[in-house]
């Protein structure tokens, strides 16, 4: 049986969708040229539309990575105490945050979203430990959740425009019947 929650392999994962599937070499194969994600490659399995959803994906992710990044490094420049377990919680933030930041939300958008909100959560936590008064969370928007539409609307800024995408597009994803 396949875990749930948090830390559940992405829907890709159980798909057996490989990282070749979505990185495909710049040149031919055989020049062993560095691979590289592209939209186009989301597009060859899902409708055009995609391409923009990695787009807001990669977007969004950025955005919130770089608010946890700018809490977190102010939190380990302010919280110097020797304490074992201030020091460790920030270490660990540190690693969390820079494996999103390096392998990108695409991967598992739920799973770098939650390890976004975790570094916050874990900075803040130091912060108490230390007995100091943390300065305000950064805004980090709504989390991403398969069938909401901060799924693939995830950029922080902006309202929402549903216009973007055709309406029997939002059908098709979201499964809904066409009017009568």
């Amino acid at each position: 049986m396949l875990p749930t929650g948090d830390g559940a392999p992405s829907v890709k994962f159980i798909a057996g969708v490989t990282c070749r599937s979505c990185h495909i070499p710049e040149g031919a194969p055989e020049t062993g040229e560095p691979i590289r994600g592209t939209a186009q490659a989301c597009a060859s399995c899902h409708p055009n539309e995609y391409e923009r959803v990695l787009d807001w994906w990669l977007a969004g992710a950025h955005q919130r990575a770089a608010r946890a990044r700018s809490y977190l490094d102010t939190a380990m420049r302010e919280l110097t105490t020797r304490a074992d377990t201030v020091q460790t919680l920030l270490a660990r933030s540190d690693r969390m945050l820079s494996l999103v930041e390096e392998a990108g939300a695409q991967h598992n958008l739920e799973l770098s979203d939650r390890i976004v909100h975790d570094v916050v959560q874990n900075a803040a936590s130091a912060y108490r430990l230390a007995r100091h008064r943390a300065p305000p969370r950064p805004e980090l928007g709504t989390s991403a959740h398969v069938g909401t539409c901060t799924y693939c609307h995830y950029r922080t800024d902006g309202p929402l425009d549903y216009r973007s995408m055709p309406e029997d597009f939002h059908r098709r994803v979201l499964g809904v019947e066409e009017p009568q």
